[in-house]
Formats: C-alpha cells, sequence, structure tokens
C-alpha cells in the first residue's frame, strides 16, 4: 500500500496571513486514530500568535479547547540544513491556559509538527479546528493534516467538510 493509502493528507490552509487571526480548516476525527499536523510559518512571522486546538460537533465550532497534545518545532529555517531535525523540548499549552503562544522569532521561517492523539477528541464533537489569534504583527502559514484512519485502503472518505 502507498502512504496515501494508509493515512489521510488533507490540506488545511493555504499560505495565510496570520496577523488578523484565523482558523484552519475543520477535521472529523470520528473515525481516525490520531492526526498531525504540518505547520509551515513563513519567515516574516512577528509578533506572538495564540494557537489553540478546539474541537466541536460540526466543521468550524470551537466549543472544547484540547490542551492535551504535543508538537515540536524544527531546528532550523525551511531551507536549512537541519530543518528536519526536531528540537528535544515539546510545544505545550501555556500553564494555566488553552493555547500555546507562537513567538515570531522561534517559528519564522520554521516548521512545526502538532500531534493529537484521538483519544483527547469527545466522540460527539469530533470536528477538530486549530485556530490562531490576531496577536502576530505580521506572518504566513500554511498547514497540512496527515489522519490515521480506523480503515485504510484507496479511498479514505473525506475528512473535510463537505457542505
Amino acid at each position: 500500500m502507498s502512504y496515501s493509502e494508509n493515512v489521510k493528507i488533507a490540506p488545511l490552509l493555504v499560505s495565510a496571513d496570520i496577523n488578523a487571526g484565523v482558523d484552519a480548516e475543520s477535521v472529523n476525527m470520528g473515525g481516525g486514530h490520531s492526526a498531525t499536523f504540518v505547520l509551515l510559518f513563513g519567515s516574516g512571522l512577528t509578533g506572538d500568535a495564540k494557537m489553540t486546538v478546539y474541537t466541536g460537533a460540526t466543521a468550524g465550532t470551537k466549543t472544547t479547547a484540547i490542551t492535551d497534545w504535543t508538537g515540536r518545532v524544527a531546528s532550523a529555517a525551511i531551507g536549512s540544513p537541519n530543518a528536519d531535525v526536531y528540537a528535544s523540548s515539546e510545544v505545550t499549552v501555556d500553564a494555566g491556559q488553552t493555547y500555546a503562544t507562537l513567538t515570531g522569532t522561534t517559528y519564522a521561517g520554521k516548521m512545526l509538527v502538532v500531534e493529537i492523539p484521538a483519544r483527547e477528541v469527545p466522540a460527539d464533537k469530533p470536528w477538530v479546528t486549530l485556530s490562531f489569534s490576531a496577536d502576530a504583527s505580521a506572518g504566513s502559514l500554511a498547514i497540512v493534516g496527515l489522519l490515521t484512519p480506523r480503515y485504510k485502503g484507496e479511498a479514505i472518505p473525506t475528512v473535510l467538510p463537505t457542505a
């Protein structure tokens, strides 16, 4: 089986300017074991965006914040040696908060990998949305979701909203 028959690959955000705040496309994790989100930050990222991972009963609904996820940031900027080597420390939710602060000087031009196990997503709120505050001064962001489905095959059903 090919990689795309084992993992659902879903484009979630196309190079969006995040300074006004932005939400990625929601994904339905109801039929999956886990989700990995690959975030690619533009080199012009400034300010401190706050990222919150929400669940909801329908696509785009941000009802409950998930705080038990992990992330790792690349050691070097995209296009540089070691851009595929991750920092030893994990990125997590800020202490006492429901979001993670993504400092522009740390994330500019880098890749962040966010991983969410399905056990953290309530059965009645299967839609997951990555949301970014308007706290960044400037910067672009693209996101691709990689979901491990329960049933693999040539035609894995969509995890994106259909309407």
